[in-house]
């Protein structure tokens, strides 16, 4: 049995106007949230921060079981999502949305079960 779960995505050659956007990064994490299933602890934090080769917008967004944040580099017009949860859910959903909020030309997804509980006793 596992603690949970943790997608991982990283986004090559998004939308530029999409990993600008405050009110997409937003309305992004506002359907990840409903399409999981989840329940979110708060509001979502977005910042629009760095320098040089390091400038874009980060988010974070807790849930009740976690956390869904990214970090969009505009330099390299890509993002890098995680979406963590000790409650089960469809890591192709997260992707999906992803997807339809960012355009990316192409996707690299990792999912990994977090704390194996058997190895942390």
């Amino acid at each position: 049995m596992s603690w949970g779960l943790h997608t991982i995505l990283n986004l090559r050659n998004c939308c530029p106007k999409a990993i600008r956007s405050r009110h997409t990064i937003q309305s992004f994490s506002d359907h990840v949230v409903r399409a999981i299933q989840m329940e979110q602890y708060g509001k979502t934090r977005i910042q629009h921060f760095g320098k040089d080769d390091k400038l874009g917008f980060s988010f974070q967004t807790h849930l009740t079981t976690s956390h869904l944040c990214g970090h969009f580099a505009e330099e390299i017009d890509a993002a890098f999502l995680d979406c963590f949860s000790c409650k089960e859910y469809d890591p192709a959903a997260v992707e999906a949305v992803a997807r339809l909020y960012f355009l990316p030309s192409g996707v690299e997804r990792v999912t990994i079960r977090r704390g194996i509980l058997s190895q942390l006793k």
